[in-house]
């Protein structure tokens, strides 16, 4: 399963439909899954039919080792600018990684970047667009709902994870539980069970007038999408967003696409940009994106002094997001629970 955002989400839904299933496997994933707590999932991995399931990650062309029966892509969008340069040279190379499945596989790829892909075969999906849709979506009881519809297959699907990119990640893992022959009704069981991911939108606390939610998002599009969810299900809140850019290059490359995402916010708090396996950039700090932020109450913010420095509470009820891929989560855990 690849892709530059949805590829975690939709892999942990096919290991734990498998593992529901109990069906033999093996799966890699991006993330850890609330309730089992790993990141490595398996069911009688010694069994010599058991299947290997793999988040494929683009960063460093590893992606490209892989040799799929079942190739999933999620999505294309500008990333690691530093290994790829531009967008086609990034198109190219899920490209290559299409022509490395085997030769009777299968690939199953989102609707809106079908069209820069050659693969005539592949199956497509989407809202209400592809070969695979998702029709009739709607909203029950706090939770999605929505019409999985493929060829003359049309199922009412109950999905707890919130967001229509969500619906996206189901639509494609149900498809590849399909294609392996798990009954519908045992996805059924498994998507309304499913426990979502540490960091993917996650709910830390929800108490009267106060909500915090921690998301893994450090790229513009996810961000914003992100963003986008929390205020449509939370519209009486006041949006704080607390982000900690992940990579110099990366802040370099997009710090206007993450100026413009981040001012969805009512207020926005920017910490230092978290390095990972980089080296400083001469002159790139979270300044860059502070600039691009229309948001009238925009700081950059030591991380140590935070809750000294901010007022924690407004008039309304105030959500508080923190997102980025570094350590932010751990950097406001013990801090945001001291204000309640």
């Amino acid at each position: 399963i690849a892709g530059t955002h949805g590829k975690t989400t939709t892999t942990a839904l096919i290991a734990h439909f498998l593992y529901q299933a109990k069906h033999p496997f093996i799966s890699f994933l991006g993330g850890i899954i609330r309730g089992y707590e790993k990141n490595f999932l398996s069911y009688k991995a010694a069994d010599k039919n058991a299947l290997l399931v793999v988040e494929a990650d683009e960063y460093d062309h590893s992606f490209l080792k892989l040799h799929p029966n079942i190739a999933v892509i999620t999505a294309i969008d500008e990333d690691h600018l530093e290994i790829y340069q531009d967008k086609n040279n990034l198109y190219k190379a899920f490209q290559t990684f299409l022509q490395k499945k085997k030769a009777k596989g299968k690939s199953i790829i989102a609707h809106e970047i079908f069209h820069a892909l050659k693969d005539p075969c592949a199956y497509t999906y989407g809202l209400q667009k592809g070969d695979i849709q998702a029709e009739n979506i709607a909203i029950e009881k706090h939770q999605y709902t929505f019409n999985y519809c493929f060829q003359e297959k049309k199922d009412k699907i109950y999905m707890p994870l919130p967001g229509l990119y969500n619906i996206q990640n189901a639509l494609a893992a149900i498809t590849v539980g399909l294609f392996l022959e798990i009954e519908m009704s045992v996805l059924h069981n498994a998507l309304a069970t499913f426990p979502g991911i540490h960091r993917r939108f996650e709910v830390k606390i929800n108490q009267k007038n106060i909500l915090w939610i921690d998301d893994y998002a450090h790229h513009p599009e996810e961000i914003k999408v992100f963003l986008q969810t929390v205020k449509a299900l939370y519209p009486d809140y006041h949006l704080k967003a607390i982000f900690q850019p992940h990579l110099y290059s990366r802040t370099k490359d997009f710090a206007q696409a993450f100026g413009q995402s981040l001012s969805l916010a009512e207020e926005v708090f920017l910490l230092p940009i978290y390095p990972a396996r980089e080296k400083p950039i001469p002159g790139v700090t979270s300044e860059c994106i502070l600039q691009y932020i229309t948001t009238k109450k925009k700081y950059i913010q030591d991380p140590k002094n935070f809750f000294s420095c901010c007022a924690p509470f407004s008039s309304k009820p105030t959500l508080w997001t923190t997102i980025g891929a570094g350590n932010i989560a751990s950097l406001f855990d013990q801090s945001l629970k001291r204000m309640i």
